[in-house]
């Protein structure tokens, strides 16, 4: 049983996609993509590869064992860009940390760029990762291509140009295009990112590294604080954000919390960044590696994070607890 639903939706989440957003890099209704992680529905190579692309990762990022990558690469290599099934699998659980919060899910970034339809013929009678390499070649030469050809047209408009195709905002994600857009050097933004960087309501650093700032998903994940934990933070000021306005000036339309406003109290993402395959036992009852645990899965969560303001406010929910409140939610 492989994994590549579940990953599909770690990943989605850990870049703060919806799944209509998602579907839009895919051209496909939304639908199709949730039947993609939910694993009623199979996912082709083509949308796989062009998912690894988006979220830049490896496509092999998608699968827990050398044995589902083996399934895809043979996809490929016996059928040029073919489908090939994903199934569903439970959710790896591990301990949870800070005031009452929801079990974690997947994380999850996205590249809306497609990939080229052509593949190797000759590919075939080639080894398994020979047929890997010259897919992720294909990927890495379709993106470079495009990368030269916004790089002219920067030459032509230095201010920045309205981008033709569907991209994701480097900021909030919102996958957009035309005159809801704008490319310039410093990538590529929703008008409502735009414009709160042009008014200055967030810096343009924000756009060079997602590490410069936590979104409310990226707080609810790694620290379970979200709803009325957050806002009482925000109200007590332990935590400061960065409101971005609809472009049209009524309502939110992202939420961003700088590292530089809350440096004493949120950790730098790489402290964040540990851990690695945990064995399970799946509903075979085979053996199994599963990347999607938190980081506190594997530390002391308020020892490793005893220099930051947060680790004052974290603690151990016991599972119990975890399912009620997640129930309450909903």
């Amino acid at each position: 049983m492989n994994t590549v639903g579940k990953k599909l939706e770690f990943f989605r989440l850990k870049h703060q996609f919806t799944q209509k957003q998602v579907a839009m890099v895919l051209n496909i209704p939304v639908e199709k993509y949730s039947a993609f992680e939910s694993g009623a529905s199979d996912i082709s190579a083509v949308q796989l590869a062009r998912l690894s692309e988006y979220y830049e990762v490896k496509i092999d990022a998608f699968f827990s064992s050398s044995e589902e990558k083996s399934e895809m690469v043979k996809a490929i290599g016996n059928h040029g860009l073919t489908e090939t099934k994903v199934n569903k699998v439970p959710a790896a659980r591990g301990p949870k940390k800070v005031a009452k919060a929801r079990k974690t899910k997947r994380m999850a970034n996205t590249s809306n760029t497609p990939l080229t339809q052509q593949y190797d013929e000759h590919a075939e009678g080639n080894s398994e990762e020979q047929q890997l390499i010259t897919l992720l070649a294909n990927i890495i030469v379709e993106s470079t291509m495009r990368e030269l050809d916004d790089l002219n047209k920067l030459e032509k408009s230095p201010g920045g140009y309205h981008y033709e195709e569907k991209k994701a905002c480097v900021i909030c994600g919102t996958v957009v295009s035309g005159e809801m857009s704008w490319y310039d050097r410093n990538g590529l933004k929703c008008i409502h990112c735009q414009k709160a960087i042009n008014e200055q309501v967030i810096p343009y650093w924000v756009t060079k590294s997602k590490d410069s700032f936590y979104t409310e998903i990226q707080l609810e994940l790694d620290f379970g604080m979200k709803g009325k934990v957050l806002n009482a933070f925000k109200k007590a000021g332990l935590i400061h954000s960065r409101v971005i306005p609809k472009a049209e000036g009524t309502g939110k339309h992202f939420e961003l919390f700088l590292r530089s406003d809350n440096r004493d109290f949120l950790p730098p993402h790489k402290k964040l960044r540990i851990g690695g395959p945990v064995k399970e036992i799946n509903a075979d009852g085979l053996e199994e590696y599963v990347l999607s645990y938190p980081w506190y899965y594997f530390v002391d969560p308020i020892e490793h994070l005893k220099d930051y303001g947060i680790s004052n406010y974290m603690r151990f929910v016991p599972e119990k607890d975890l399912l009620e409140d997640t129930e309450q939610d909903h």
